[in-house]
């Protein structure tokens, strides 16, 4: 008999709970409660006021889940857009998508639901150093760069309209580290200028800002090891050939592919869902440019940086190399010459990288430090801005160059002055005979 109670005392045990956990089970998709910002009765998200809003009466952010008082307590604070597509799931979390990825995943802590202006949306705390803060560009960055884009472009028109500059077989290296860096300012100086609406031409743009960019120090590259292999075989300096032209559709494929898989691999990975919100390209989701520094260190800032280091590697082996072929050829005329013209090549790209290298070292610092000595980092912004004038003053303020630019325009000059019949006389014909004589030679 006692056995018998015992066993019927045990079995109400276990209908109970079987009873609690089939009301636990169909109460359950009710039973998520989401954060409020304000109390109850309250709308705002920090100033919070008593409000007769129907919608308030009761509040259902989302579905039908209840809510409770929880504002946020950090430093800086977002809102999602009223458009964006978000949800949460049964533990609370918000979950964010765009274009069918996932955009963005907060705990219960971290955000909560209120007014903002009339739409419900969820705010949320992001992280100093997650996000970078937007910021109006400085029209003076705009025109700089503008500047810089028609400089460079100066100098890719130059050393391929004239043959003795087209000739050297490191030009076509310099013409192509040009167009692509006058392309990336392009692409940049449309993204500050350009509206706020994420079109297809800011995601064209900002695709292209990363492109270029990383094309323009790929050829950097190639521009240093084509120096270092020259200097290794201590070959004279020659005119083109189908050697060193090649050699240089090899280092084309190089410098114009290696960006194209970074690049590629951007977008791609813009959309897949599996890829963590923190390190998803961003590019056309918030801004046209990549703008969260994990994303941006990863597909940009990163790449670059690893191409400076390995560029000072070569440079400095470059230099070493230099050292011991000048004390080999003291006593060889001829090695002595070979070596001159290397030397000069060599110190001109070095140059160019110390233009380039600085100017981006300080970039990225500034982009690691922004908030502090924001007054020294605009100056370095500044220079940055206008690295394609300085490059102009590296390759075409030269005494050659500027020979051959001011030899064509006294020979315009004199053309037009010729069509004044007051001016037809043989004295128009001797400068004419001495520039075309001194451009030969």
């Amino acid at each position: 008999m006692s056995n018998f109670k015992i066993t019927s005392q045990i079995l109400l045990v276990l209908s109970i709970l079987s009873v609690e956990t089939l009301c636990i089970e169909v109460g359950g998709v009710n039973s998520t409660k989401v954060p409020k910002c304000c109390p109850q009765g309250e709308k705002g998200w920090t100033n919070c006021t008593q409000s007769s809003d129907p919608r308030l009466h009761p509040f259902r952010p989302w579905k039908d889940f209840e809510t409770y008082t929880s504002p946020l307590n950090c430093s800086k604070m977002m809102v999602y857009d009223p458009a964006d597509n978000f949800s949460v799931d049964k533990a609370g979390f918000l979950i964010v998508e765009y274009e069918g990825a996932e955009m963005g995943r907060h705990s219960p802590e971290t955000y909560c639901f209120d007014f903002f202006s009339e739409d419900v949306v969820p705010f949320f705390c992001v992280d100093e150093d997650d996000i970078e803060e937007d910021k109006d560009v400085p029209l003076v960055y705009s025109i700089c760069m503008i500047v810089s884009t028609v400089c460079l472009a100066s100098i890719a028109v130059i050393y391929t309209a004239y043959r003795t500059l087209r000739e050297n077989p490191h030009s076509p290296y310099l013409v192509s580290h040009t167009v692509a860096l006058a392309l990336a300012y392009a692409c940049l100086v449309t993204v500050q200028l350009g509206d706020d609406t994420l079109s297809i031409w800011c995601h064209i743009s900002g695709f292209g800002v990363q492109y270029f960019f990383l094309a323009a120090f790929f050829w950097l590259n190639s521009m240093s090891v084509d120096i270092f292999m020259t200097l290794s075989e201590m070959r004279p300096t020659v005119r083109r050939n189908s050697s060193t032209d090649r050699k240089f559709l090899y280092f084309s494929l190089y410098s114009w592919g290696c960006p194209i898989l970074v690049t590629v691999s951007t977008i791609i990975l813009t959309h897949v869902k599996d890829v963590p919100y923190h390190y998803r390209p961003d590019i056309g989701v918030r801004n046209c440019i990549l703008s969260a520094k994990p994303v941006r260190w990863i597909y940009l800032h990163g790449p670059i940086a690893l191409l400076i280091v390995v560029n000072v590697t070569i440079f400095v082996l470059t230099a070493i190399k230099l050292l011991r072929h000048r004390s080999a050829s003291l006593s060889l005329s001829r090695s002595r010459n070979t070596l001159g013209d290397h030397t000069r090549h060599f110190f001109l790209y070095l140059k160019l990288f110390i233009v380039m290298g600085i100017s981006w070292s300080t970039e990225i610092l500034s982009f690691m430090f922004d908030k502090h000595f924001e007054s020294f980092w605009f100056v370095t912004d500044l220079v940055n801005a206008l690295q394609g004038f300085l490059i102009f003053l590296l390759f075409v303020c030269k005494e050659n160059v500027i020979t051959l630019l001011t030899g064509d325009l006294k020979i315009v000059t004199n053309l037009f002055s010729s069509k004044n019949p007051s001016n037809r006389s043989s004295k128009t014909m001797t400068p004419l005979t001495s520039v075309v004589y001194t451009e030969n030679h």
